[in-house]
């Protein structure tokens, strides 16, 4: 009786577990996949179902624009400032 419990628990909790994996995964046949150059876009391509799918193949390389400075700097105090 014990064994049959826990296993029944086991089940239960499997169930609730898995069973919105198994919902996702029959709901994805009817969604628009955005892969390669199309997947880059911004949000006016954005709608209710589409996907983006980007991999590091879609990624442009590593450098290849010059990177913004903006680097810190020490500004003396204004004349006159107070806390």
């Amino acid at each position: 009786m014990r064994f049959g419990k826990h296993f029944l628990l086991l089940a239960v909790g499997l169930a609730a577990i898995c069973s919105p994996v198994f919902e996702m995964a029959g709901q994805e046949s009817g969604r628009k996949l955005l892969t390669g150059k199309a997947a880059m876009g911004d949000w006016t391509g954005d709608a209710p179902g589409v996907r983006r799918k980007i991999t590091v193949a879609d990624l442009p390389p590593p450098n290849e624009n010059r990177s913004a400075s903006n680097s810190p700097r020490v500004v003396s105090r204004p004349r006159g400032a107070q806390l």
